[in-house]
């Protein structure tokens, strides 16, 4: 879907949410995406209950992808994950669910519609 919309997609899946927020569509509630912010955008995905999005700043430019539930040829899963060499790495305890769920989460890739 991004490459229809001519939409730049990295290939660890994430947008530019200016390039997105210029896009001629409307959101689910019927509202043109032009009509929307930045902080719109942050706001969102800190209020989405099941972390569906994930935001990246990146030299002064937002990115977003979804974390979940979608796959795309273009997105290389390898460049999603990075190796955890100690212990001292895993912020707080992670049992074996928490990986799991923390890998699924890694490998989405934004796709808006």
């Amino acid at each position: 879907m991004a490459s229809e919309l001519n939409l730049n997609m990295r290939n660890d899946g994430y947008v530019k949410v200016q390039d997105l927020l210029k896009l001629n569509l409307k959101t689910f509630a019927n509202v043109p995406l032009r009509s929307h912010t930045v902080d719109d955008v942050k706001e969102a995905v800190r209020n989405d209950n099941k972390q569906r999005f994930g935001l990246l700043e990146e030299n002064g430019e937002l990115l977003i992808r979804a974390n979940q539930g979608h796959t795309v040829k273009i997105v290389e899963t390898q460049s999603l994950l990075k190796p955890i060499l100690s212990a001292d790495e895993v912020p707080g305890k992670v049992n074996f669910v928490h990986l799991i769920t923390l890998i699924n989460t890694l490998v989405g890739i934004f796709l808006f519609s």
